[in-house]
C-alpha cells in the first residue's frame, strides 16, 4: 500500500479508543497528538512508514473529529 493509501483511513477502533483515553485524561485533541507520536518514537517501534500510517498517526482530522465523537458521549451537546 502506497503512503498516500494509508492517510485515507482514520486508523480503526484500536487507535480511536487510544486517543478517547488521552482525552479521559484530559488532553485536547494537539496535546494527545503531541503525547502519543511521541510514544511511538520512544516506544522503539518508530520506523519512517509510521509517519503516513494512520492506524499509528491518524491524520488531525480524524483527532479532532474523534474528540468532538468524545465529547457529545462525555459532555453532551
Amino acid at each position: 500500500m502506497s503512503a498516500a493509501a494509508f492517510w485515507h483511513h482514520a486508523g480503526g477502533q484500536q487507535i480511536k479508543d487510544t486517543f478517547f483515553a488521552y482525552f479521559n485524561d484530559g488532553m485536547n485533541p494537539a496535546t494527545a497528538m503531541k503525547v502519543h507520536w511521541d510514544w511511538v518514537e520512544m516506544s522503539g517501534i518508530f520506523r519512517e512508514e509510521d509517519l503516513a500510517d494512520a492506524s499509528k498517526n491518524p491524520l488531525a482530522r480524524f483527532v479532532y473529529e474523534w474528540h468532538d465523537q468524545w465529547k457529545k458521549l462525555n459532555l453532551g451537546n
